[in-house]
């Protein structure tokens, strides 16, 4: 498999050598996983010590959560500081509650804890139940009631052994899928995962792929081949666009009950465009877009290779330009490089359209000239028709910049079409 980017690293449970080691995390493209990354991404994991890989999808591990509140993690007294609206567990107590408010009173925290049902009860924790450090910032799985929601890297506590620990792997017996834990105390523990979160057998798996595709021209279906291992879809063949592989894709992950799609197949156009043409061309679909949550974009084309970065406020900008970009012929591959910006405020969004509004009213625009901020910096984009432009805008954003401790990147290309 060809991985050549180890964009992080985790200890896992190594099959080979029967315990946590550090792994590589390799992709075949260069992600960023500040922010998270987006699900679906087929990732290899290589053990450091032995050498021995499996292959694992994105949306099974921690830290390609996107940056989002998630409920789903409970905090604990004595291992997290508390907060209104968290989920908490108590020890001793049937389930977790939120708390709806918290007052601090001497040496203590008086605690109203929802449980659901009606159920409101006082719960009474002291200072020394609040840490300083704190493992699991955002909290923990309990176990083993979410095991099928746990991710890899997750911290847990399971409540039946009173014992802290860590998600470190999913391993597959015979066509039984389990979670592997690692407690505290050393102990390794697999658990089943719930019927809900099994995967399909590999056989069945094969058919229900077969099915899906019952719709998809005969002539597109004799190109290709498929093969299900370990809850994975392995796709190899050839196709004659990146629209009909898309079409097959998207069959295919309405497959609920697999784990993902390992996507070998190869796209060999009827029809070419030059590098060249075909980059303006790309250019210009996020020039001309006007849309609010794109942030910043780059794009290489080599020899009908395409590779896109996009920095995003939200995922509906990926999904948008790669529908964009799919439906242009010529393409032989798209790698499209993902990042999740975090959103500014309601008053940064108005600065920044305050001084787009400023650079349209000057008449320099030709209203293709796009004002977005990072953690770090401003960005400009667009297209102009001469240096002379791109100067000019340039010293306007920076003389006009909010931001003081932001510096202004100016990505503003130039063409005279």
């Amino acid at each position: 498999m060809d991985f050549p980017f180890r964009i992080t690293e985790e200890f896992l449970f190594c099959r080979k050598c029967q315990q946590p080691q550090l792994h590589g995390i390799y992709a075949k493209e260069a992600y960023s996983i500040r922010g998270g990354i987006l699900p679906k991404i087929p990732l290899n994991c290589i053990c450091d010590f032995c050498k021995t890989s499996h292959l694992a999808f994105s949306q099974e591990f921690a830290f390609a959560k996107q940056n989002e509140e998630n409920q789903d993690y409970t905090k604990i007294p004595g291992k997290n500081r508390l907060s209104i609206g968290n989920w908490i567990y108590i020890k001793g107590k049937p389930r977790p509650g939120i708390i709806k408010s918290l007052i601090s009173v001497q040496q203590s925290k008086e605690l109203t804890i929802d449980y659901g049902n009606g159920i409101i009860e006082k719960q009474k924790i002291t200072n020394q139940d609040v840490p300083m450090n704190e493992t699991a910032l955002k909290g923990y799985r309990l176990l083993p009631y979410q095991s099928g929601e746990t991710l890899i890297g997750d911290h847990i506590y399971h409540v039946r052994r009173d014992k802290f620990g860590k998600a470190i792997g999913l391993v597959h017996d015979g066509e039984i899928d389990k979670l592997v834990i690692h407690l505290e105390d050393e102990t390794i523990l697999f658990l089943t995962l719930p019927e809900a979160f099994q995967s399909l057998p590999n056989r069945r798996l094969e058919e229900t792929a077969r099915y899906k595709l019952k719709d998809v021209p005969e002539s597109i279906l004799q190109k290709i081949q498929l093969k299900a291992k370990n809850g994975i879809l392995h796709l190899t063949g050839q196709v004659n666009s990146l629209l009909e592989r898309r079409l097959i894709l998207d069959k295919l992950n309405s497959i609920i009950a697999m784990r993902g799609i390992y996507n070998q197949l190869s796209i060999k156009p009827v029809n070419n465009l030059n590098d060249s043409a075909l980059e303006d061309i790309i250019y210009r679909i996020f020039e001309d877009s006007e849309h609010n949550e794109l942030v910043y974009y780059n794009v290489e084309v080599n020899q009908g290779k395409v590779q896109v970065r996009i920095g995003y406020y939200s995922e509906n900008a990926i999904h948008y330009f790669e529908k964009k970009i799919e439906g242009l012929a010529g393409i032989t591959e798209l790698s499209i490089l993902p990042e999740c910006v975090s959103i500014p405020t309601d008053v940064e969004l108005k600065k920044m359209q305050e001084i787009e509004n400023n650079l349209r009213r000057s008449g320099e625009t030709q209203n293709k000239v796009y004002v977005r901020r990072t953690t770090d910096k401003i960005i400009i984009s667009g297209r102009v028709n001469t240096i002379f432009q791109k100067k000019k805008i340039g010293f306007s954003v920076r003389n006009q910049n909010p931001f003081l401790l932001h510096t202004v990147t100016n990505n503003l290309r130039i063409t005279n079409a």
